[in-house]
């Protein structure tokens, strides 16, 4: 996939990575426990990003969000954890989901690759 480097955005990495550690932000790290008013506001600014990667969310009702695509070809599901162990650091979780929605955002919009890229948050 020549060129493909080129399209990631670190600084957009990083913004999305701040904007998730702004909630339940804590000292120096987070503070989110499953299903606490800052983990759910983290799922809903999840679930708020997906389109841009051209994925349709969905939160189900143990609190997984997931991102699919209707692209043809081969999928990749990737992700992680949204919600936080008491008082903990703030990219354990958020670094697998955020990297994997910046996957899906180059990857999703090239017409030139078959498949997809689809994003989850695992809820606890």
């Amino acid at each position: 996939m020549p060129g493909i480097n080129g399209r990631f955005d670190g600084k957009r990495v990083l913004a999305d990575l701040n904007a998730l550690r702004a909630i339940g932000a804590y000292k120096t790290g987070v503070h989110k426990p499953t299903f606490s008013e800052p983990h759910l506001r983290s799922l809903g600014w999840l679930a708020s990003r997906l389109p841009d990667a051209d994925l349709v969310a969905t939160i189900d009702g143990i609190g997984n969000v997931l991102g699919s695509s209707d692209k043809a070809g081969p999928k990749l599901l990737a992700g992680s954890h949204l919600e936080s162990q008491n008082h903990a650091g703030w990219l354990d979780g958020p670094l697998g989901v955020v990297y994997a929605l910046e996957a899906a955002r180059v990857i999703n919009g090239d017409p030139g690759i078959n498949g997809a890229v689809e994003v989850a948050a695992w809820c606890d």
